[in-house]
């Protein structure tokens, strides 16, 4: 397998991504909608595989979850969309087209206006049975839109439920 390419330092401050995960398999990005939209067009790119450093808050918990994700590899394989984990790496794989499919689906959120009440705009990657997509091995992925907010400052008030 090819070494995965790292993103550019410019592109890299442009991506402040948190990712969280539960060791039993639940796993959260949360990041402004200039870096979603970012990290979706990352996603189809031609020069795969990638790999895209997240941003680790300081002195934050990532409460509900267990740890704070490292780093995003994106890998082209002829298959469905796999979403996994090993360490503190998220790795997604698959075809071009279902990769493709996946980062229109992130990109549709970051399009979302806000929705009402205090409900932060966010979209459930969950296999089900027959998905378009998506293997049936991928771990559910929660990808939430915050306003353009430091990722620590939403951390904060998500973690202590003072917001939706």
């Amino acid at each position: 397998m090819t070494s995965p390419h790292l993103v550019n330092d410019q592109m890299q401050q442009a991506l402040k991504i948190v990712g969280c995960y539960a060791e039993e398999g639940g796993i959260e990005l949360v990041g402004p909608k200039a870096a979603l939209s970012t990290f979706s067009e990352l996603i189809e790119s031609e020069s795969l595989p990638i790999q895209i450093t997240l941003y680790v808050p300081k002195n934050i918990s990532p409460k509900p979850y267990d740890l704070f994700l490292t780093n995003v590899q994106i890998l082209d394989t002829d298959n469905a969309v796999v979403v996994n984990r090993e360490g503190s790496s998220l790795i997604i794989s698959g075809s071009a087209d279902n990769l493709s499919m996946l980062a229109n689906s992130i990109f549709q959120l970051v399009d979302r206006d806000n929705v009402p009440g205090n409900i932060q705009p966010h979209s459930h990657i969950e296999y089900y049975e027959g998905h378009f997509y998506l293997d049936s091995t991928a771990l559910p992925l929660v990808v939430i839109s915050i306003a353009e907010e430091e990722p620590d400052t939403w951390l904060v008030k998500h973690s202590s439920g003072s917001e939706g």
